[in-house]
C-alpha cells in the first residue's frame, strides 16, 4: 500500500464510538468501560473523511505513555500509524516529557525502531485492570469479567 499522509486531530468526547470501533477491529477494546470522556487523551488520523486510526497520549514525567495505538486493518502498513506516533511524540515533547513508553506488535515499527530513535526495553504483557467506582445511585459498577463479580 502507498504511503498515506492523514489529517491528524485531537479527539473530542463525541469521537469515542469511532475509537472503540477501531480498537475492536484490532481486538484491543476493553469492554464495559466508560468511554464518554476521552478528551484530550486521544488523537485521530483522518483520511478521505474517515477516521482510520487513533492513539492514546498520556502525559507523564519523566515519561509519557502511548498505551493504545491502532489503525483500521484495511489501512495497516500505509504509514498512518507512524504519523500518529509522530503527532503523539510532538504532544509529549511540548508537554516537557523526557521520553515515552509505548506498546506495539507491529513488525514494521519494531524493524524501524532504532532509526526512529527508540529502543526495545523488554518483553511485556499488556495488562488491564478495571477500577471500581461509585455510581450516582450509590451502587458500584459491575465487573462482568471476573469470578469476584458473582461472589
Amino acid at each position: 500500500m502507498a504511503m498515506i499522509r492523514p489529517k491528524i486531530k485531537i479527539a473530542r468526547d463525541s469521537d469515542s464510538k469511532v475509537i472503540q470501533e477501531i480498537l475492536q477491529a484490532n481486538q484491543m477494546l476493553a469492554e464495559g468501560l466508560d468511554w464518554s470522556r476521552i478528551y484530550p487523551s486521544w488523537i485521530l488520523a483522518e483520511w478521505k473523511d474517515e477516521i482510520v486510526g487513533c492513539i492514546q497520549v498520556l502525559v507523564g514525567y519523566p515519561t509519557g505513555m502511548l498505551p493504545l495505538w491502532a489503525v483500521l486493518p484495511k489501512y495497516k502498513n500505509s504509514g498512518i500509524g507512524i504519523y500518529l506516533l509522530w503527532a503523539a511524540e510532538e504532544i509529549l515533547r511540548q508537554a516537557g516529557c523526557d521520553g515515552f513508553l509505548g506498546i506495539t506488535d507491529s513488525g514494521r515499527i519494531l524493524k524501524k525502531l532504532e532509526r526512529l530513535g527508540g529502543v526495545k526495553i523488554g518483553q511485556f504483557s499488556l495488562i488491564m485492570k478495571r477500577i471500581y467506582k461509585e455510581e450516582r445511585d450509590g451502587q458500584r459498577n459491575k465487573d462482568t469479567n471476573s469470578a469476584a463479580a458473582t461472589a
